[in-house]
């Protein structure tokens, strides 16, 4: 029986190699300086360039080896490796060598196809870098467990770990950081990987200095049901890696299709999503025209924020442009439309690296230098166009490219944060105000096609996105199809998590209105009125601001290593000019050397002065952008927006958000808070304050969007002593062995750190002896959830130093030895998952309502603050919405209760009963009439209703102040519906 260890599995993995087509070969054979295994090239060359071979031996005699190391070390200094593979390597004018043959677009290529086949793959096991220690024992510190080789080359490294035996991928990690990462066998492979039995992460190259960052998550399943859960049952979870990832076939694809250079001089390699929706795509295209004949076709891909969508949509591109059905390139051109105004930006800079050849890409847009417009690109047969989705105002250009097979890649993922253009502009594929660009999305799926393939990409389509774009699964649901989720963004530590740490503050208060006027208007154009003038009071933002500024004092200024931004939404341009004003002033007045910015639209009338967003930011500016000044001045923390750099504007730094603008559709409160969520050295979390009440509808947005999403909204602080006395309980520490453990751990004598050390693992065998296997999982579970609950209150609250303090860091000292396979960086990650409760800290006397217009997501009907009680009037006077909503703000009921009133308000507007006692009463007065008559009736109507409907919430409801208010907003609308 095969022992599980790590010579088993790497006998396991190299067994599947040699399945694949890999050679084994031997070490000595190599040549360190170029980790080049010259056998392998010479009976390549042999086999494809006879001639050229037999050239470069008559020229250079006895040296042609040599001479070909030379040309190869020189080619280095100027290109990477995997782009020398690609291009051959030149060694005079007369004899040019190709270094690898990719497969045949087209199938009768038989030329192509026979050379491709010659492609030689290898691999070595236990590669000594070090040439002393060639033929000595194993020493991991200077050997890879597995190069492999194309056609001589090394192109991959991977080092393999067994759990249990050998540890996990992170020792593997460890190994690779302390070897000499500029040696051949590390700067020539465009791949590394690291891998335990479960687990893999790669590296495309290593930063200066290199770190365990330069290591990502490329794995197949993080939080999904596999492919094939049979096949997965029977292998290793990390099969794929040789079954699909270092399959020859696709080692050359990456190399023909994928790699390109990026930052400092560095490659991009794709992670596993991004190349498995490619491949899928073009799969199901090839496979769909096979079948048909025609086009036509539609494809969503929902790729979270921090999937890679520019670098999709560049490799899309590249397999896309070549792809072949029956021997016939399929189209004549791929088309990306983009909502980025300047495409001088992450588009074109990547299309740029890895489409270098002249009169392949166009770019239809004045702002990148280009004055072509579509129609000519297309004629001109540009194999790729790139243009702004604003200019793109019809399908007529594409429609009338006769015979002509175009696809078209739809790009929601980036937006301008220029003013005016982006007030104007709708979601790509959402219907709203009937612009050019919800007019390109509409008529897409009203006509048919043929010569036509659309692929839209967004990290949160709405349901009409789906209906548009998606597919029917089994159930008769609209799906993307491809998802890559938040929560694998966020499992993989590609995003933060950013629904953990939401503050809610209430935002309630009265309205003050004396004005005499019987002048009747809509109730919701009133109650949008009237929270507008509410969210620009003078006194009531300086509050915020005051909070504003304590809260990122206290919270925020230390986050990112001293680093951290923040950014204020307001909910109009008047409020942002406001808000810099009385930000300005406060943090003068409290002496915070922070600078703000402001980004609006226009020219703002307050005070008798003119306010623009260049006046107000001059002097802080100083002729810089705003984007670049705000990411590069440290003194810059914060950016006050209107309308602006809420979807699109990718700021590591931003860690913290302040929001004061009411958010009801699902999708623009998941793109606003979205803002916060990329990741940086020494950020592991974000904060969320928000003045307008919003907590709700923000879990339930990112519910849409990202299943691992819990509200804990009625947790309490008390929750902290439940856990200790939880923990207490199980009986393996006491109040004791807590203060004894933190006595060793603040001594400064050198052995209490053993005697520290022995204590947690005396606890730790208590643990062991006293609780079975899934009472220590339940155990450890209290441990992480006490760690984390202090952890976020005392951001919140000012604690007192004593037992929670002590317990806190206590359970932090003892959770890492309960399991000692864990690491700091895993225990880390771990207790990131675990989710945290949220308080209401304080009030503020500001009221929420309605989407304004300047929200762009209002309308009758969109109210959810306590039930649109109000909207079922056709007419009211501004004197009687004040009433309804100073009334209702008095009391608060939960989302429930809420529901429960407004259907009780809804039912009520139908009964003729009461409508016929308010007529027939129509000359007395009001008051008297409810009193005497409605009244009664009314609360009787509402009882019965309440325990017909949700009798749990029988005692919510009916409480004194709500049930009065009820009462008297229903007489009102009904009073109102029949203008008495």
């Amino acid at each position: 029986m095969p022992k599980p260890n790590e010579t088993a599995f790497e006998n396991h993995f190299c067994h599947q190699l040699e399945v694949a087509g890999f050679d084994k070969r031997h070490h000595k054979d190599i040549a360190q300086n170029l980790c080049l295994h010259t056998d392998e090239l010479v009976e390549f060359l042999k086999a494809t360039q006879p001639e050229k071979l037999q050239q470069l031996k008559t020229e250079y005699g006895q040296t042609w080896r040599s001479e070909i190391a030379d040309k190869l070390n020189k080619a280095l200094q100027s290109k990477r490796l995997f782009q020398i593979l690609k291009d051959g390597l030149e060694i005079n004018s007369q004899i040019h060598l190709n270094l690898v043959y990719f497969a045949p677009a087209k199938a009768s290529d038989t030329r192509q196809k026979a050379l491709h086949l010659k492609n030689r793959f290898s691999y070595i096991r236990q590669y000594h870098f070090e040439s002393g220690n060639q033929h000595g024992t194993t020493d991991h510190k200077k050997s890879v467990d597995i190069v492999l080789f194309l056609n001589g080359f090394a192109i991959v490294s991977i080092e393999l770990k067994n759990i249990g035996t050998s540890g996990s991928y992170s020792e593997a990690i460890k190994q690779y950081l302390q070897r000499d990462l500029s040696l051949p066998v590390f700067t020539l492979p465009f791949l590394h990987i690291v891998c335990d039995n479960e687990t893999a992460m790669m590296a495309a190259s290593f930063g200066r200095p290199p770190s365990a960052e330069d290591f990502r998550p490329f794995n197949k399943v993080i939080l999904r049901t596999p492919e094939n859960a049979w096949q997965d049952k029977k292998e290793y979870p990390v099969h794929y890696l040789y079954h699909e990832v270092l399959l020859p076939e696709s080692l050359l694809n990456y190399i023909e299709t994928y790699l390109y250079s990026g930052k400092h001089s560095n490659w991009i390699f794709p992670r596993y999503h991004q190349q498995r929706s490619v491949r899928r795509i073009c799969s199901d295209i090839a496979g769909q025209v096979e079948r048909t004949g025609t086009l036509n076709l539609r494809y969503l891909v929902q790729h979270s924020t921090g999937s890679g969508k520019s670098n999709t949509i560049v490799w899309l591109v590249q397999n896309l442009r070549n792809l072949h059905v029956n021997n016939t390139r399929l189209f004549d051109s791929v088309v990306v439309l983009t909502d980025r105004v300047n495409l001088d930006g992450q588009i074109s800079d990547n299309f740029k690296g890895a489409i270098d050849s002249t009169g392949v890409v166009a770019y239809t847009d004045k702002t990148s230098g280009s004055n072509i417009t579509l129609k000519d690109a297309l004629q001109k047969n540009y194999k790729v166009v790139v243009s702004t989705i604003h200019k793109f105002s019809h399908l007529k250009d594409l429609e009338n490219q006769t015979g002509k097979k175009i696809c078209v890649i739809i790009d929601e993922g980036h937006r301008s944060q220029e003013g005016n253009l982006h007030e104007k502009m709708t979601d790509t594929f959402d219907a709203g105000t009937g612009d050019e660009l919800e007019k390109l999305a509409g008529d897409i799926t009203k006509k048919v096609y043929p010569n036509l393939c659309f692929i839209g990409l967004t990290a949160t389509p709405s349901d009409l996105t789906l209906e548009r774009f998606g597919r029917k699964n089994e159930k008769g649901e609209w799906e993307p199809f491809d998802v890559y989720s938040m929560d694998e963004a966020i499992a993989e530590g590609y995003i933060l998590d950013v629904v953990k740490n939401v503050i809610a503050y209430e935002t309630l208060y009265e309205l003050n209105y004396k004005y005499d006027s019987e002048k009747e208007y809509p109730p919701l154009q009133i109650y949008s009125a009237l929270k507008k003038k509410a969210f620009e009071d003078d006194e009531v933002i300086k509050e915020k601001c005051g909070i504003i500024a304590t809260t990122f004092k206290k919270q925020t200024a230390n986050k990112i290593n001293g680093l951290a931004k923040a950014m204020v939404v307001t909910s109009s341009r008047l409020a942002a000019v406001k808000y810099k004003l009385f930000m300005d002033e406060v943090l003068q007045k409290r002496g915070l050397k922070y600078k703000t910015l402001v980004a609006f639209s226009g020219t703002i009338h307050h005070n008798g002065q003119n306010f623009t967003e260049a006046g107000m930011n001059a002097a802080v500016l100083q002729e810089r952008k705003l984007e670049e000044a705000f990411e590069k001045d440290g003194t810059i923390r914060f950016l006050i927006v209107a309308n602006k750099y809420q979807t699109g504007f990718d700021e590591p730094l931003l860690h913290t958000m302040f929001l004061d603008k009411s958010m009801s559709d699902p999708k623009n409160i998941v793109q606003t808070l979205s803002r916060l969520n990329r990741t940086a050295p020494g950020k592991d979390d974000t904060l969320t304050v928000d003045f307008t009440n919003s907590y709700d509808n923000i879990i339930a947005a990112f519910k849409k969007y990202q299943k691992q999403v819990t509200s804990h909204k009625d947790a309490r602080p008390e929750d902290l002593y439940e856990l200790k006395n939880e923990l207490l309980k199980k009986g393996v520490f006491t109040a004791v062995d807590v203060e004894e453990c933190l006595a060793l751990y603040h001594s400064e004598k050198g052995e209490d750190a053993a005697a520290l050390y022995a204590y947690l693992v005396f606890i730790k065998k208590a643990v062991e002896a006293k609780l079975d296997v899934e009472e220590r999982r339940v155990f450890r579970t209290l441990l992480s959830r006490y760690v984390n609950f202090f952890s976020y209150i005392r951001t919140l609250f000012h604690i007192p130093q004593g037992e929670l303090h002590e317990l806190y860091l206590f359970s932090s000292l003892l959770y890492k030895y309960l399991d000692t396979t864990m690491t700091a960086a895993e225990l880390e990650a771990e207790m990131r998952h675990v989710k945290l409760k949220n308080y209401d800290i304080s009030k503020v006397d500001v009221t929420t309502a309605e989407e304004d217009e300047d929200d762009g997501e209002g309308g009758e009907g969109s109210g959810n603050n306590g039930g649109n009680v109000t909207s079922v009037s056709k007419m009211a006077t501004v004197a009687e919405v004040v009433e309804i909503i100073n009334l209702r703000f008095q009391e608060k009921v939960s989302p429930e209760g809420a529901e429960v009133i407004e259907g009780y308000a809804n039912s009520m507007a139908l009964n003729e009963e009461l409508a016929a006692d308010i007529r027939n009463n129509a000359d007395k007065n009001p008051e008297e009439l409810y009193q005497k008559i409605i009244k009664d009736k009314l609360v009787k109507y509402y009882t019965d209703y309440i325990i017909k409907n949700n009798p749990l919430k029988y005692s919510e409801l009916t409480d004194e102040r709500v049930l009065s208010l009820v009462s008297k907003a229903t007489y009102q609308m009904l009073r109102g519906r029949l203008g008495v």
